[in-house]
């Protein structure tokens, strides 16, 4: 296309008729794919075409097997809320959503094919297929790669964009010392958010919005619902 679009995949096919059309490509984000065939993943992988996955959205009462699939096969996956009017938009809510379905499935599937002795399998390459680090990674640098910003965003490095998050221990310090990715992802919330900085400028600090009227944008919002709805 030329051009960074999205396109929203819930049947099974549209991959074979997207590159029957000549339009796969690393510009085109397909989002959710529940339903993408693995010859169709392969076509993707060759094309460099990444997956956003929306797991709130996407694991109820849908497929959710195609992660594994994607990544097996070199397909970058990202997550994303779909509908912020009706899902949650908190990004670690939604990467923490993801790491316990695949929990489950990594399980369901090991279980599948073999005895699993004790509540786990066994720790091995692939299994599981998500760790903590590897979800914040999909989150942010990850996340730039498929945008195309992976040289200004995504990462602390000199040139990039001084874009920080800093959030606050509380009074108990790191809940799981060993692994910091693991704290943030597993017990933190948007309220544990101390510091925002985007592109070198604070937005919010010590929990607080900088330059933010609640009252002017809560008006914002009725008169766009009216609007709307009439």
């Amino acid at each position: 296309l030329k051009a960074p679009s999205c396109i929203h995949v819930n049947e099974a096919g549209t991959i074979d008729k997207l590159n029957a059309a000549g339009l796969l490509g690393p510009d085109l984000l397909v989002i959710h794919g529940n339903l993408i065939s693995n010859p169709e993943l392969e076509a993707m992988a060759r094309a460099r075409m990444p997956l956003c996955f929306t797991p709130t959205a996407d694991t109820q009462g849908t497929p959710a097997d195609v992660v594994r699939r994607a990544m097996e096969r070199g397909v970058d996956v990202v997550f994303g809320c779909d509908i912020p009017c009706s899902i949650a938009s908190d990004t670690l809510g939604q990467l923490r959503v993801m790491f316990n379905v695949q929990g489950f499935l990594d399980g369901a599937m090991e279980r599948s094919f073999s005895t699993v002795p004790g509540r786990r399998p066994a720790v091995r390459p692939g299994m599981p297929l998500l760790t903590p680090r590897k979800l914040i990674e999909a989150a942010t640098i990850g996340a730039a790669r498929v945008l195309g910003m992976d040289d200004r965003i995504g990462s602390l490095a000199p040139g990039k964009r001084a874009d920080i998050v800093l959030i606050a221990k509380g009074p108990f310090g790191d809940s799981i010392v060993d692994d910091p990715c693991a704290h943030v992802l597993l017990q933190t919330s948007p309220r544990d958010i101390d510091t925002v900085m985007v592109d070198g400028k604070l937005r919010m600090q010590g929990g607080k919005l900088l330059d933010f009227d609640a009252g002017r944008a809560a008006a914002m919002v009725r008169d766009s619902r009216q609007r709307i709805l009439g």
